[in-house]
């Protein structure tokens, strides 16, 4: 059988899927990290460089911020990442 059926090309999807949904988690989880380091020094979010961590910083201020990366966001403190943009 040459190329797979669909059912293996569905899984072999999904599972590309789940890796790179657990990569996203790793970063944002790095880069979360930073934000609360930032945040305990300065009192904000805003400003925070998280330049090497592979994610953008798209929205911040005092008391929340909003990470993307891909089409996945995270919004903290304490969020969890989720599909679309922030």
């Amino acid at each position: 059988m040459q190329g797979g059926s669909s059912h293996d090309r569905k899984v072999a999807n999904q599972a590309v899927d789940q890796a790179q949904s657990a990569a996203a988690g790793v970063s944002f989880q790095q880069a979360a990290a930073q934000l609360e380091q930032f945040h305990a020094e300065t009192g904000t979010y805003a400003g925070a460089s998280l330049a090497g961590f592979g994610v953008t910083l798209a929205q911040a201020d005092a008391s929340t911020y909003c990470l993307q990366l891909g089409s996945t966001h995270l919004a903290g403190p304490g969020g969890q990442p989720a599909a679309g943009p922030c």
